[in-house]
């Protein structure tokens, strides 16, 4: 009889201590809540970014505006007008990065730029004769001269999307232009120089 008993005996005693068990064992602590997702400075999080941009023989002239997509960190494409005081100023650019670096905490992001631009103005001597009577009128008619300019530059960037760069390059005019004089009794114009020096400056917002 003790041979029937004894196995199950065995059995009900298993059974009751890893119950037992099961009711001390602790709860499992839950997971720590994962961190909310935030951007990093740089262009990877915010490929959108709209700029001021003011300075000497720019792109988009003394003043403008422009709008730019960056598919990745380093590159930018934009479109950009502004005026140059005779008119207004068109152009399309590209900014390379070739050297860019981002802080460990991605709060700031910055780059050494090449950029490159064409662009449309309204062009005109720039020189008039004050308080002469007899000095003959030298200015030309003002027309449409497209330029190609080449910059190097840094900008920065901070996490919130803020944006600052600044730039120098010249600026060269495409093919020729036949100036005339606006006076008629003009033996010689006064034409405006091929090649510029260039100073950018850009304050914008990236999102």
């Amino acid at each position: 009889m003790l041979w029937r008993v004894g196995p199950l005996c065995l059995v009900m005693t298993a059974l009751w201590v890893s119950r037992a068990r099961a009711e001390v064992s602790p709860e499992p602590e839950p997971a720590p809540p994962r961190p909310a997702m935030h951007k990093d400075a740089g262009y990877r999080d915010h490929p959108f970014k709209y700029d001021l941009i003011f300075g000497a023989d720019t792109r988009v002239g003394e003043f403008g505006m422009s709008f730019e997509y960056a598919p990745g960190d380093p590159l930018s494409l934009g479109v950009g007008v502004g005026s140059n005081g005779y008119g207004p100023e068109w152009s399309a650019n590209a900014r390379l990065r070739p050297v860019w670096s981002r802080t460990p905490s991605g709060s700031f992001f910055q780059a050494l730029t090449v950029e490159g631009s064409v662009s449309s103005a309204t062009l005109n001597s720039g020189f008039e004769w004050y308080g002469c009577d007899d000095c003959p009128d030298t200015r030309i008619i003002p027309q449409t001269v497209y330029w190609g300019q080449g910059e190097l530059g840094w900008e920065g960037m901070l996490r919130n999307g803020f944006t600052f760069r600044a730039s120098s390059g010249f600026a060269n005019a495409i093919g020729s232009r036949k100036w005339q004089c606006e006076s008629a009794e003009a033996v010689h114009c006064d034409a405006p120089p091929r090649q510029f020096y260039v100073q950018t400056f850009a304050l914008g917002v990236a999102f």
